[in-house]
């Protein structure tokens, strides 16, 4: 039996507790008191995320003008992290691309900290994986892939994107070989289609 991470967990029972408050005001109120506490940007959306209005995902326990305003403080929190901040959240790629995706137009433009260390951890958390099973076998194989559509969004265009992963290659990462390998076959115009996978 698959055991779910113990966030969804933590977020279940936050969840169970914000909609006991029952008002609105009050669960605002409550969500005032705990982003100040929470150390993380990344569990800061999460609660942001689970009392505000984002589709599939928000459960609108506080009045819209309040979530509104988390959002976008948030997004400010993020613009101001330095680097060393950036690189110890679990998704710092979906954090930047969240950021820079929702911006309001009057917002500053999210500007990417030039440390290749943090364009190793976009990629690491860019980093994914293909299952595909053939009709009638039981084995299951296993494809890495990049979000890289993501990354090209993120980093502008895929020239600066080019650009970062050559500073990343001149520091020589530890344990960063297969990732750059990856990254290449992308630079090079490989993309993943079914066939890859069958």
């Amino acid at each position: 039996m698959t055991e779910l991470p113990p966030r969804f967990a933590v977020a279940r029972v936050s969840l169970r507790l914000l909609r006991s408050l029952k008002d609105p005001a009050i669960v605002e109120a409550a969500v005032r008191k705990i982003l100040p506490e929470l150390r993380s940007l990344s569990s800061k959306l999460e609660l942001i995320t689970l009392v505000g209005y984002l589709k599939d995902a928000g459960h609108k326990l506080v009045p819209e003008n309040a979530a509104a305003e988390f959002e976008r403080s948030w997004r400010n929190e993020v613009r101001a992290a330095s680097a060393a901040q950036l690189i110890e959240e679990q998704d710092v790629g979906g954090i930047l691309v969240r950021t820079k995706r929702e911006a309001d137009p009057t917002e500053d433009p999210l500007i990417i900290p030039d440390s290749p260390d943090l364009t190793l951890a976009i990629l690491r958390s860019a980093r994914g994986e293909v299952r595909s099973q053939s009709l009638g076998n039981r084995a299951v194989q296993r494809f890495p892939q990049l979000h890289w559509d993501a990354l090209i969004e993120l980093y502008g265009n895929e020239a600066t994107l080019r650009e970062k992963i050559e500073e990343l290659k001149t520091g020589q990462p530890r344990d960063a070989d297969e990732l750059l390998e990856l990254a290449d076959k992308y630079l090079s115009g490989w993309r993943p289609n079914r066939r890859d996978y069958v």
